[in-house]
């Protein structure tokens, strides 16, 4: 099996975070109920049998622990039957700090 491509450029460390998530396609505003799996400071993992094609743009909204996040982001791979990882674009402050407590809830507990 070849090496994930993505994997060489992630900046940062993922953690392992199950979350109940939302992933809509921005173009046609049908959310999709998913499972959310990893989390790093510039994208997710997103669990699906149907995973969306890649160059997607998506609105993600992850509910963990009582707190929601909505992020923009865009399919950049994908694994049939498995899932997709999302990158993160343009993330506003407030939800940039939802996402970096999330992050070190996942390093604290790891």
């Amino acid at each position: 099996m070849s090496e994930d491509p993505y994997a060489i450029k992630r900046g940062g460390p993922r953690i392992s975070l199950v979350a109940a998530a939302q992933i809509t396609v921005r173009a046609a505003g049908t959310p999709l109920n998913v499972r959310l799996s990893e989390l790093s400071a510039r994208g997710c993992y997103i669990d699906t049998l149907n995973p969306f094609d890649v160059g997607t743009e998506v609105l993600v909204h992850i509910s963990h622990n009582n707190t929601d996040c909505d992020v923009n982001g865009k399919i950049i791979y994908s694994h049939a039957g498995y899932g997709m990882g999302v990158v993160f674009l343009d993330v506003p402050l407030e939800q940039r700090e939802m996402l970096d407590a999330w992050m070190a809830e996942g390093a604290a507990s790891s």
